[in-house]
Parts: structure tokens; C-alpha cells; sequence
């Protein structure tokens, strides 16, 4: 079992439930055998309520956790769409030539890598469901959107990312504390701050690794949450349908 599993109130799959749900995903890319417990899950309510924060691995348990619940927007770190057999895909291009760096997401460097494409599996399953893949004029009930938490936090930081993946555990608790400041400042809302940030102070070394997914699920569930909130003005996609959109935050002013 991973060492740390963290769910902050009991899951609800009770079809009945009608208020919108959010959910951000930080998928383990790893697509045959992936590692227990290398998926994170966070899910909130309309209202910011936090449901779940939760370690998991398998798409099983993520299906399981999403397909009873009618109105549910889902955002996931992972490439969702790569239909280009080498090089980067075009939505990944933009983000170059904005700055912000990407791994480049191709058929031969994922099968290579990650032994396919876990995110495009993932994301068919949902379609067939009856979710609705990210679109610019799309405001269904039950979507699916890829989204980057690098990103996220490269444009909400303008380009100063706190690196929460390197270094030394005192150094990557406080730039953990960073990040988590940076979603606060965002408008997370205060019941995932908070939580985010005893998971923070109370994780030990071999523990961090699941704390920083957690952190990525909740940057990616905020992406999805601002953006309905807003109906899209704190928020940005980035590419075209061909090779699909990657969901960021607005770039804000420097004024």
C-alpha cells in the first residue's frame, strides 16, 4: 500500500447528487503495471467544499470515482490527445513560445518512456461515457480537460515556479509552501489550502512524493473550477482540436 492516503471526507457516487462536481487528476503516466499509489485525485464541490484528496492508482479507481456522478467537470495532467508520431504537439509549441517549458508528447517518446499513452486511454473511456473533450464553445455537464500544473503555477507565479520536485527535504517543504500560496492566491478555496498545507508540514521524507501529486491534483482541479466559475476569464486554452487544448490560467496583468 502507499504510505500515504489521504481522503478528507467519504466519497459520494450517489447518482442523485446534482450540484457540479470538479475533480484534478495528477495521473501516473505509466501505463502497464503503474506504481500503487502514483495517481492523486482531488475533488471539490461548487461551493469549494473539498470531497476527496486521495492517493489511488489504477484508471479502475478513477472511473469508479467518476462515472456515477452526473455533472462533473475533470481536469488531467497527461497528454490527452497525441496523434503525432514524433516531435511536439502543437498546443505544447504555444507554450514554448510563451515561455513556459512542456515535455514534448509524441506516439514514439510515450510508448518508449511510459509504455503508451495512459492519458488519450484514460480520456476514450470518459468520451465513451458520455463526457465531452475540452472546447473553446463547449459547456457541458460532464467534461474532460488536459491540464498542466507546471504551467498553472508558471503563470501564476510569473515564470518564478517553486521547485517542489528538487533538492533537499527542508528545501522542497517550503517550496511546497510556495506553490500552495500561489493556488490560495488564486482564490483556492480555503478548506483545500488548508488541507494542502498540514499535509505539508506533517509530511516526512518518504512521503513527499505523494504530497507533491496531491499538490498537482489540486492545481489541477482549481484550473477546472475557475474556469466554469468564470465561464472563462481567468482562464485560457491553449492549441487547437486537432492536437488538443491545455487549460491554464489567464495571464494577468503586470500593472
Amino acid at each position: 500500500m502507499p504510505e500515504r492516503t489521504i481522503v478528507v471526507h467519504p466519497f459520494t457516487s450517489d447518482a442523485r447528487f446534482r450540484c457540479v462536481l470538479f475533480a484534478g487528476i495528477d495521473l501516473g503516466w505509466k501505463v502497464n503495471g503503474p506504481k500503487e499509489g502514483s495517481t492523486a485525485i482531488c475533488v471539490i464541490d461548487e461551493a469549494g467544499g473539498l470531497k476527496q484528496l486521495e492517493l489511488i492508482t489504477s484508471d479502475e479507481e478513477i472511473l469508479e470515482r467518476l462515472l456515477s456522478i452526473d455533472q462533473i467537470w475533470v481536469g488531467i495532467d497527461a497528454p490527452l490527445l497525441v496523434p503525432n508520431l514524433k516531435g511536439m504537439r502543437r498546443c505544447e509549441r504555444m507554450l514554448f513560445d510563451r515561455g513556459v517549458r512542456a515535455l514534448p508528447s509524441n506516439v514514439q517518446f510515450m510508448e518508449r518512456k511510459f509504455g503508451g499513452m495512459r492519458g488519450q486511454v484514460l480520456s476514450r473511456r470518459l468520451y465513451e461515457k458520455g463526457f465531452s473533450p475540452s472546447s473553446p464553445l463547449d459547456w457541458s455537464e460532464k467534461m474532460v480537460f488536459e491540464v498542466y500544473p507546471y504551467g498553472t503555477l508558471w503563470i501564476l507565479t510569473n515564470g518564478r515556479v517553486p521547485a517542489y520536485k528538487r533538492g533537499r527535504f527542508e528545501v522542497k517543504k517550503s517550496a511546497m509552501r510556495e506553490a500552495v500560496t500561489a493556488l490560495e492566491a488564486w482564490d483556492a478555496p480555503s478548506e483545500l489550502v488548508r488541507t494542502l498545507r498540514c499535509e505539508v508540514e506533517a509530511a516526512r521524507p518518504s512521503e513527499l512524493k505523494g504530497v507533491t501529486d496531491l499538490i498537482d491534483s489540486a492545481l489541477s482541479v482549481i484550473c477546472v473550477y475557475q474556469h466554469r466559475l468564470s465561464r472563462g476569464q481567468r482562464t485560457q486554452l491553449i492549441g487547437e482540436q486537432e492536437h488538443g487544448y491545455v487549460l491554464l490560467p489567464a495571464v494577468r496583468s503586470q500593472a
